[in-house]
């Protein structure tokens, strides 16, 4: 349930439509049911569109061909500098410098800079399911 909710929220992202109305519309539940289920996992619904958006985010921003302002706009982001603030939360870095540090990267290794956080260890990468797990250490670009 909870995966189908992530899909829901990625295709909800851009539509300016980000609720739980919105995502238990489209699920066919009620708003009751979808919180008390992420409430069953120790989940929220702001928590779960938080973690679709940061690995939507690392994604997009991965790719040099696609502009910052079309991935705030995608990610429902009103204004640039919000979506820079909130990438800055969940990387330790604002998106230039991860895409940045993704071109560097890709340098030394070719082919690594494609993959989202490939070889930036410190940067936490979603995996398939686009859970994310808190970082253990929280100063992520700490020493760099």
């Amino acid at each position: 349930m909870i995966d189908r909710v992530r899909q829901v929220i990625s295709g909800l992202l851009g539509s300016g439509q980000l609720s739980i109305r919105a995502a238990a519309e489209a699920t066919g539940m009620s708003v009751r049911t979808i919180q008390w289920r992420l409430a069953q996992a120790g989940l929220t619904y702001s928590r779960l569109v938080d973690e679709v958006r940061s690995a939507e985010a690392r994604r997009r921003v991965s790719d040099p061909t696609v502009r910052m302002r079309a991935v705030a706009t995608h990610l429902g982001f009103a204004e640039p500098a919000s979506f820079t603030r909130a990438f800055r939360r969940w990387t330790g870095l604002s998106p230039r410098e991860y895409r940045k540090r993704l071109r560097a990267l890709d340098r030394v290794v070719p082919g690594a800079g494609s993959q989202p956080g490939a070889g930036l260890p410190s940067l936490p990468v979603p995996p398939a399911n686009g859970h994310i797990a808190a970082p253990a250490d929280k100063k992520l670009g700490a020493g760099r």
